[in-house]
């Protein structure tokens, strides 16, 4: 996260990349391709909400969040819900970030 874009990084059993981010202020632009809209190889989706909300999904049940897993997933969904687990899991130092 740069303030302006939520980079992300998904890699799948088998070792594929998927690299893509979700850009601010409204979270409702998404490119694929790379972790920023400036790099080589990013291009923006038409029609981006499907593939916004299954990454949130993805996030969302991480089995092992990091703390920007938790931030990233409070910020593009807006739920409530993540906003306090981001909160309670930060509190009860629950982030391997923390150990």
């Amino acid at each position: 996260m740069d303030g302006g874009s939520i980079g992300i990084h998904i890699i799948d059993s088998k070792g594929a990349i998927f690299e893509g981010c979700i850009l601010q202020p409204n979270y409702d632009r998404f490119f694929y391709g790379a972790s920023h809209p400036s790099k080589e190889g990013a291009r923006e989706l038409y029609n981006p909400e499907p593939t916004i909300q299954h990454i949130v999904h993805i996030l969302r049940n991480n089995p092992s969040p990091s703390y920007f897993d938790d931030l990233a997933t409070a910020k593009v969904s807006g739920r409530l819900r993540d906003t306090i687990r981001l909160a309670f899991r930060n509190v009860n130092k629950q982030y391997s970030e923390h150990k």
